[in-house]
């Protein structure tokens, strides 16, 4: 892989250091004004293989839907949106089998899986018992998708971030806190 180009941007407010890929593949880091460059640039270092993984999932996810526009062409050109709901449907492709391998029978079962572009979550849980995904998930290393899956099944037995919701994740997922703190490192 080509060595990564990374942006480095100062937020004008505060916030935490995140990495963020965007749809060219371009990769940008934003740290709050507080935090030194030099801090910045050790937090992109120490989640570089992550963001590599990453764009390599981003690469094959173009690549295939290249491969689908090449078939017919009048897709890409006359609908707007048409890379997104794609890419909506490869995240869907994704995280249903996930879901329904990581679901645990004492746990309240899921209704409905929907993939989302939000702004700001990877992924939420309703009352109603359905769970929402970001579309970005399908560029996360399966590991942290996994995570991702888990921590939203949880929900559907604590519909909120208290002590048993975590011992629950910890049963189902041991290193949820390293996984948790990774994911909290890009911007869906």
């Amino acid at each position: 892989m080509d060595e990564l180009s990374v942006t480095y941007q100062r937020r004008q407010r505060g916030g935490k250091t995140s990495i963020s890929l965007t749809g060219r593949g371009e990769v940008i880091v934003r740290f709050p004004r507080r935090v030194p460059l030099l801090l910045a640039k050790l937090f992109f270092k120490k989640h570089k293989s992550i963001v590599e993984e990453m764009k390599i999932r981003q690469m094959r996810a173009k690549e295939k839907l290249a491969l689908e526009y090449a078939l017919d062409e009048r897709l890409f050109f006359t609908h707007s949106g048409t890379e997104l709901s794609t890419y909506k449907e490869h995240a869907l492709a994704l995280v249903l089998p996930l879901t329904q391998s990581l679901a645990v029978p004492h746990i309240a079962q899921y209704k409905k899986v929907t993939i989302k572009n939000t702004k700001s979550r990877w992924g939420s849980c309703s009352s109603k018992g359905n769970l929402n995904f970001h579309y970005k998930i399908l560029f996360l290393p399966t590991v942290l998708a996994k995570y991702l899956i888990i921590h939203e099944l949880c929900h559907l037995k604590e519909m909120n971030h208290s002590k048993n919701f975590w011992e629950l994740v910890a049963s189902l997922c041991p290193d949820y806190q390293k996984l948790r703190k990774d994911l909290q490192s890009f911007s869906p």
